[in-house]
């Protein structure tokens, strides 16, 4: 499904880069998480009970870590990504 949705966007002039990929639940959430600033509100749609434990786990972790950074790995991959945006 990911790739029909590329597919379809690039075809509408969308940059090769407006769009990230995750290969997991979990992923994603990081993802959205690193890219997100002070103040954006993310609604983060977890089907799986192990992700959503897991994301949950890390949002307790990220309100007691004054780096958020270094609880989310410090990557900013999907800063990066969307950078050019």
């Amino acid at each position: 499904m990911p790739r029909i949705i590329d597919d379809a966007l690039r075809r509408l002039g969308s940059p090769e880069t407006s769009l990230a990929f995750a290969t997991s639940e979990v992923e994603a959430a990081r993802m959205a998480l690193d890219w997100a600033g002070a103040g954006d509100v993310l609604i983060l749609l977890l089907h799986g009970a192990a992700a959503r434990a897991t994301i949950v786990d890390l949002l307790s972790h990220i309100q007691t870590t004054p780096d958020r950074d270094q609880v989310l790995g410090g990557t900013n991959r999907a800063s990066r990504i969307f950078s050019n945006n």
